[in-house]
């Protein structure tokens, strides 16, 4: 056994928290704390897809048998079975009332059992999405659980430093395993069920007897936090690591033989054996890689590397006729991509500071984007120049917005005020003060009367004319309005809210017309909200996972929502959106943006076939004119 690399994948992610691999080697499966799933192919060594739909980190993960189907156990309290052909939800589970920390199938794929920080386990029927047995009796989290081979029993382990063994089909205890001095940490059972290892703060791995509750070796090492154990198939060795860099393999025979395999640069936090036979181990580390070893050849290859989270786009504006795309990414704070989509092409425009708000005129000619240093810079789409440098501000700029005719454009700030410029001549029309708090986000109307804006405090209508105050609305949730937006008369202001919801407010009376939630599986998160308060009666958006677009009908307050398209899972991992009639772009954590033009509803399928033209151009037949893939660099 050599322990040799096979494959790295780098810098998607930051902090791996589970991972685990498929019975049959072909799936490495993994969570973090981006509050993503990713399933990888150890063949191919790429992403197959990317789950999203979890509000919190990814604590656990579990493949099916069969390995059809994934179980992602997350902080937020919730279980998601993942289909993992279609990387689409098939069940949201539901009961557990803290953070859950372990999740596992059964044998037969048929439940899934779960451990939370409610001192409880909870069984599940994948079948059903019903639950089974709630497994009470330890007094602190639930950190571990794993079944029996047969299927017929369940493992646990706690911080109350002890393991329980459950009889299935009663959810009655069948012993208590005591002997560790700390928490428990990591726990698996060996193939034939005759034993089970547990890893624990206190320095050591216990190897217990399941028929007797006795233990039959304690491994002595200063191990601290542990990530979780793996068994070789054979029960031969046992796998594991401590907040180290190596892991570590041990004879389970001679409790004797160790053998370290080292390359990982930072802390190790999570470790699994990965195929049938015992030659791959799979580990995930802070230095953001996975690792695959390879134990028993000396064959090493690394997986191509990705962008890494650092250059994920996170602001995106797009043009009115969609003919122009720009973004800013984490990576370069300095620098906007701009992209003419009809021709392909791109260009970098450097700002003289942190870019912290971005917007283009309708007609593309012109990027706006609001600076740290307090200015607004705007540039020539054509030439790349700087036209103009407007000074007024005395504090961050963190929103901008241009009117629909393009001659005037708002800008708001942490000095607490919004100035209303004039694109010819750079000069300030109005200077908009009342809010108490930094101006977060700002919005013109369709017909460029008014403007919104928001702080954590209140939103505002202005009159855009005579640069008053018209309508103001305390935040009474107390959540961060992240966008607003404004109807042509003044008369409904929408407010999209940090914790994803929308609320639809009638300015006349004071009252709220309607909040949106989950309950139309949109995510509002990344809803246009102008076509909330316009004229349009149709437009699009995007599923609560992300995984498809929407048609929103609205008709007399009420929304009828068609699934029109379903997207690849290469661009699921979403982090910002911008729309534009029937222009749509998307920024991924990935570092790419992808831009859709969709044709009109009638021509839209169920079913996405994929081909490619010219370089960089991706084309859907049926459903997207034209879908431009930009990395950001």
């Amino acid at each position: 056994m050599t322990g040799q690399l096979e494959h790295t994948v780098k810098g998607d992610i930051t902090w791996i928290y589970c991972i685990v691999a498929s019975q049959d080697g072909s799936l490495v499966v993994y969570g973090s704390n981006d509050k993503t799933v990713r399933i990888w192919n150890t063949s191919t060594g790429k992403i197959e897809h990317i789950l999203v739909g979890h509000t919190n980190q990814i604590n656990a993960v579990s493949v099916s048998p069969d390995s059809s189907r994934v179980v992602s156990g997350s902080k937020d309290t919730t279980l998601r079975i993942w289909n993992t052909y279609t990387g689409i939800i098939e069940y949201l589970f539901v009961g557990h009332t803290d953070e859950i920390n372990a999740v596992v199938f059964s044998p037969d794929g048929s439940a899934v059992i779960s451990g939370s920080n409610d001192n409880t386990l909870r069984i599940w029927n994948t079948l059903t999405n019903e639950t089974v047995h709630v497994l009470m009796g330890h007094t602190n989290h639930v950190v571990a659980v794993a079944f029996s081979p047969d299927g017929s029993r369940v493992f646990s382990g706690s911080d109350d430093n002890t393991i329980r063994i459950w009889i299935m089909s009663t959810g009655m205890t069948e012993y208590v395993l005591k002997g560790h001095r700390s928490k428990l940490y990591t726990m698996a059972v060996f193939p034939d069920g005759r034993r089970v290892a547990s890893g624990s703060n206190d320095g050591t791995v216990r190897i217990w007897s399941t028929s007797t509750g006795k233990t039959e070796h304690v491994l002595k090492e200063k191990m601290g936090w542990t990530s979780p154990l793996a068994i070789f198939p054979d029960g031969s060795r046992v796998v594991y690591t401590s907040h180290s860099t190596a892991v570590t393999i041990w004879n389970t025979s001679t409790v004797k033989s160790k053998h370290l395999l080292m390359g990982h640069t930072s802390g190790i936090t999570a470790a699994r054996a990965v195929s049938p036979d015992g030659s791959r181990v799979a580990s995930g580390s802070l230095d953001e890689t996975i690792r695959i070893w390879n134990t028993s050849t000396n064959m090493s290859k690394e997986v191509p590397k990705r962008h890494s989270k650092a250059g994920y786009p996170f602001k995106l504006a797009i043009s009115l006729d969609g003919s122009i795309v720009a973004g800013v990414s984490f990576k370069s704070l300095t620098k906007i991509q701009i992209t003419a989509i009809a021709k392909s092409s791109d260009r970098v425009l450097t700002a003289q500071s942190d870019v912290k708000a971005v917007a283009i005129s309708p007609d593309g000619s012109r990027v706006i984007s609001g600076l740290d240093n307090g200015t607004v810079q705007i540039w020539n789409t054509a030439t790349g120049k700087t036209e103009q440098v407007l000074n007024g501000h005395t504090k961050y700029v963190e929103a901008v917005a241009v009117s629909p005719d393009g001659c005037r454009m708002v800008s708001g700030s942490w000095d607490r005020t919004l100035r209303i410029w004039n694109l010819s001549t750079g000069k300030t029309e109005h200077v908009l003060r009342g809010h108490i708090d930094d101006v977060k986000v700002v919005a013109f109307s369709s017909d460029g009367s008014r403007v919104a804006s928001a702080s954590n405090e209140e939103f505002r209508v202005w009159n855009t004319s005579s640069g008053t105050t018209e309508h103001i609305f305390p935040n009474q949730g107390l959540h961060r309005v992240n966008a607003v937006a404004v109807s042509p008369n003044g008369s409904i202001v929408a407010c999209r809210y940090s914790n994803r919801t929308v609320q639809i407010w009638n300015t006349s009376t004071g009252e709220t017309n309607k909040i949106l939630r989950d309950d139309y599986n949109i995510s509002w998160k990344y809803s246009p909200l102008e076509s909330l308060v316009g004229g349009s009666s149709t437009f699009y958006a995007l599923s609560k996972n992300y995984n498809e677009i929407a048609t929103i009908c609205k008709r007399n307050s009420e929304y009828k929502i068609k699934h029109v398209l379903w997207l690849p899972s290469y661009v699921r991992d979403i982090e910002c959106a911008a729309y534009s009639g029937s222009s749509i772009a998307f920024g991924c954590r990935s570092g790419e943006v992808v831009i859709i033009n969709m044709s009109s509803p009638a021509d839209i399928s169920d079913t996405v076939q994929k081909g490619t033209s010219r370089l960089g151009l991706t084309t859907f037949k049926n459903t997207i004119v034209n879908s431009l893939k930009k990395r950001f660099n």
